[in-house]
């Protein structure tokens, strides 16, 4: 097992760094490409209202966001491996690589010369394009590297209570992932923030930036709504459901060797959601009881749940019937 996290770690990283120097160096010849087109003064940045108050020349506009493209998400890179989380850091760094070189490049490129009527348009969808591109390279790179079960028969060893019922009875427990106050205080900071930024920007008369920052307000209460997850234990398997359609956990009953409630820190997994040491997954949503379920040659998975000694009692009673 650990050789296989060691090479998904590998992968993942090795990965991630080779797209964050393509996506720095291809976004600056992209820029290159159109420099007669340019005007000789570049807007960089843009105040509340939507004015611009920063501008560079061509050379800078192809320089800086190369060197910001590429060292803020190493820098992402590096404080992964300081907290033990490179893996999941790389994939987010090569997210921020995507998203920088081509918000930079689409900025850049909405200026060109006789472009200026329509360049405030071409930012914002700029901005839904780059959003998206970078989404999708993260959730990528996850997907071509992400492990997958060796397969083969599942020792069981089965610890805990378990229901005195037939055969024939349906076995089902369902719950819910509580949310701390620390996570609620942290969301409810967020919204507030958005809140304001969007007012601020509406009332400045910049609305396609005011709409975007409402539209993030509304990704973040769905985000919000996504943590509060089902928790489904039946013969299938165990599954954590977020809105009923994102798939935060999915464990077949088959791949299933054992389970137990434990005392879950997030501390050891550094924060709070979908998270991995590398040798144990979890998805935790606060501090406490959890049920940590063993997995035949691969990671284990800890889901902080409420009652996990109910679920813990439905999760044996399942795997007594399973034929070794």
């Amino acid at each position: 097992m650990k050789t296989e996290n060691g090479q998904y770690r590998r992968g993942v990283i090795v990965a991630s760094i080779t797209v964050i120097f393509l996506a720095g160096i291809l976004g600056g010849l992209a820029t290159w490409l159109i420099r007669d087109e340019l005007p000789s003064r570049i807007a960089v940045h843009w105040g509340a209202d939507g004015t611009p108050d920063r501008f560079v020349d061509a050379d800078a506009a192809i320089v800086e966001p190369f060197l910001i493209g590429v060292l803020a998400p190493m820098a992402v890179i590096g404080v992964g491996f300081l907290m033990r989380r490179g893996q999941q850091l790389a994939l987010v760094g090569a997210g921020t690589a995507v998203f920088c070189s081509l918000l930079f490049h689409l900025f850049t490129r909405a200026q060109r010369v006789g472009q200026e009527a329509d360049a405030g348009t071409a930012q914002v969808l700029g901005l839904w394009v780059s959003l998206a591109c970078a989404i999708a390279v993260g959730v990528g790179l996850h997907m071509v590297f992400r492990r997958r079960s060796p397969g083969g028969p599942v020792a069981m060893n089965l610890v805990g209570p378990r229901l005195e019922v037939g055969r024939a009875a349906r076995i089902a427990w369902s719950g819910r992932t509580p949310t701390s106050w620390g996570v609620m205080a942290i969301a409810l900071v967020g919204v507030v923030s958005l809140v304001v930024s969007a007012f601020m920007l509406l009332r400045n008369g910049n609305i396609a930036m005011g709409a975007t920052v409402a539209v993030l307000l509304v990704l973040l209460g769905l985000l919000y709504c996504a943590t509060q997850a089902s928790v489904m234990i039946d013969r299938q398997g165990v599954r954590v459901r977020g809105l009923r359609v994102i798939r935060w956990v999915t464990i077949p009953l088959g791949q299933i060797s054992d389970g137990e409630v434990v005392e879950v820190d997030p501390k050891h997994f550094g924060g709070y959601g979908m998270r991995s040491t590398g040798d144990e997954i979890a998805y935790l949503t606060r501090r406490g009881p959890g049920l940590r379920i063993g997995r035949n040659g691969l990671p284990p998975v800890t889901i902080t749940v409420d009652k996990p000694d109910e679920a813990l009692t439905a999760l044996n009673t399942l795997l007594a019937r399973t034929p070794a």
